[in-house]
């Protein structure tokens, strides 16, 4: 199990990034044209389990 957890990069660089085993990612929503991207609202958190 890999876990991600940050604000930013977090998401920008491996919310979609797949591993070969399994990966929990967490983030914090940080500005507003990464909300709208993914349908959230700025300082969302996002959970991610895969």
């Amino acid at each position: 199990l890999v876990i991600i957890e940050g604000m930013g990069r977090a998401i920008h660089t491996n919310y979609y990034a797949m591993l070969s085993c399994e990966s929990l990612k967490l983030a914090v929503i940080k500005n507003s044209w990464l909300a709208e991207r993914l349908g959230g609202k700025i300082f969302s958190v996002v959970f991610k389990y895969e």
